[in-house]
């Protein structure tokens, strides 16, 4: 089995590495470390069959990208912070993404050759922040599907979680 794990690339790291899941019980272990996509920041990613989508900075910007192989093949980048986090629906072929620092949730679409196009975002407004002086802003750090087929949003900055209806375009 294999394992795959990303993080922040500050340092040493340079994207997302494949370890091979060795052992069972008190005898498990990772081995064999392999750099699969050279990215820079992919502290979250989800993976479709060949695809993993990440997210990404790079010079100034953030955003996701999408890699099929190692390779780069598509990529929705803008100006400033990238997503803390990134949701999934397979069947849909959709991508939920949260942006702790700028406040926008926004709707992915990827098509079978991985190709990304944005469908909608939203932008929490500051409006009843939480009672913590660290509190400044809205902060959304989650937006997933629920089981039902609901878009959920927590934000940090509120101490609010947000429901949406996502009809398949707005």
């Amino acid at each position: 089995m294999h394992i795959l794990i990303g993080g922040y690339t500050k340092h040493e790291s340079a994207g997302i590495y494949q370890f091979d899941f060795i052992g069972s019980g008190d005898q498990a272990h990772l081995e064999q470390r392999r750099n699969v996509v050279e990215v820079g920041g992919p502290t979250y990613f989800q993976k479709d069959g060949q695809f993993i989508f990440t997210i990404k900075n790079e010079n100034g910007q953030g955003g996701i990208a999408a890699f099929a192989n190692g390779k780069l093949v598509s990529q929705l980048l803008h100006e400033g912070s990238s997503p803390a986090y990134i949701g999934i629906n397979k069947e849909k072929k959709l991508l939920y993404t949260a942006n702790y620092h700028t406040g926008v949730l926004a709707v992915i679409s990827y098509d079978d050759k991985g190709q990304l196009t944005l469908l909608d975002q939203v932008k929490h407004e500051n409006k009843a922040l939480g009672p913590r002086p660290e509190q400044a802003g809205a902060h959304p750090h989650y937006f997933d599907e629920t089981p039902g087929g609901h878009l959920v949003s927590c934000d940090l900055g509120q101490d609010r979680v947000d429901f949406y209806c996502f009809d398949g375009q707005k």
